[in-house]
C-alpha cells in the first residue's frame, strides 16, 4: 500500500488487502497528455429544504472525491521504484472494477486518513500502446467516491 498514493480495501477484493493506485497526473509513467487535475475532493454546501433562500441555514454534505487513476504498466511508486506488488495495468483495472458494485469500502486517501466510501461513478478511457515500456497501453479510470 505504501507504493501508491491512494488505496481501496474491501474483504471481497484481493483477499481484503489494500489495492493501490496512482492519480493520472501529467507525465506519470512517461505518458504525455494525462490530466492536470487528477484528484479532487470536496464537500458540497446543501441548502436547507425548509429555507432554501437562506444559505446560512444549509449544512455541509458528505465528502466526495473524483480521481483519475492511471492504470499503466511500468509505474514508479512513491518510493521511486516500481511498486512491490508487481500488478500490471490489467491487474489494477480488474481490482478497480471489483470495487464498482460494492455498497462500501475503505479509502486510504492522499492525506493518510482512512474513510468509508462508496463508489458512485466509474468511467474509463483506453490508452493505445505508445512505446516499448507500455506495449499493452492502459487506461485512465475516473472514479467518483462519496463518504458514507
Amino acid at each position: 500500500m505504501g507504493d501508491y498514493e491512494f488505496s481501496l480495501r474491501h474483504a471481497s477484493v484481493r483477499e481484503g488487502e489494500w489495492a493501490g493506485f496512482m492519480p493520472a497526473r501529467q507525465g506519470l509513467g512517461g505518458v504525455a497528455g494525462l490530466g492536470a487535475r487528477p484528484y479532487r475532493r470536496w464537500r458540497p454546501w446543501i441548502p436547507s429544504a425548509t429555507d432554501p433562500n437562506n444559505l446560512a441555514a444549509g449544512s455541509w454534505g458528505a465528502w466526495q472525491w473524483q480521481i483519475d487513476a492511471a492504470l499503466l504498466d511500468g509505474l514508479v511508486g512513491t518510493a521511486g521504484a516500481p511498486p512491490l506488488d508487481g500488478r500490471t495495468a490489467a491487474d489494477m483495472r480488474a481490482d478497480l472494477l471489483a470495487f464498482t458494485d460494492l455498497p462500501g469500502m475503505q479509502l486510504l486517501d492522499l492525506d493518510g486518513a482512512i474513510y468509508t466510501v462508496q463508489m458512485v461513478g466509474y468511467t474509463e478511457q483506453a490508452l493505445e500502446p505508445f512505446d516499448a515500456r507500455h506495449p499493452n497501453g492502459g487506461w485512465v479510470a475516473q472514479i467518483t467516491l462519496v463518504e458514507l
